[in-house]
């Protein structure tokens, strides 16, 4: 996958309001996997070879679920926690669910993990339904574009 896939995520990450967060979740996971980078090449390493990082970043940064169709986040892990401390690690996030209420800081995650509530009524289907809903909406978008995109070049 080219690098320059992940230069609007830099951008984006640049201007956001939980760029610390998601700096020290960088340095964490660098730490837990024994590589040897640092600053923003660690993130964009990250981002660019492990789909469960790319994961925590869209769950971590407001608004960058747009950036889904220059990189899938890995297809089954499903964050909908109301609070992540930082430090979250996330090794081989193959069918783990998130919809905790909290999770403290520096935790690590295997797969094939479930950590849950049902809060307020609140029930793990409804939040499986919403996540459901929005990746439909990404995918009809993206159709969209392209249909549209292949009109303009036969037109």
């Amino acid at each position: 996958m080219p690098i320059i896939r992940f230069i609007p995520h830099l951008v984006y990450l640049m201007f956001s309001n939980n760029k610390i967060i998601l700096e020290v979740d960088a340095k964490f996971w660098i730490k837990c996997l024994g590589l040897k980078l640092s600053g923003l090449i660690s993130i964009l390493y990250l981002l660019r070879y492990y789909k469960e990082f790319r994961s925590l970043f869209y769950y971590r940064i407001p608004y960058s679920k747009a950036f889904k169709m220059f990189a899938n986040p890995i297809p089954n892990l499903y964050i909908c926690c109301d609070s992540i401390g930082k430090g979250l690690f996330l090794q081989h996030g193959f069918a783990t669910i998130l919809t905790a209420k909290s999770i403290g800081e520096y935790c690590w995650i295997n797969q094939q993990v479930t950590l849950g509530w049902a809060g307020k009524g609140v029930r793990l289907s409804e939040v499986m339904l919403e996540l459901v809903q929005e990746q439909l909406l990404l995918e009809v978008l993206l159709l969209a574009i392209i249909l549209l995109l292949e009109q303009v070049v036969l037109s």
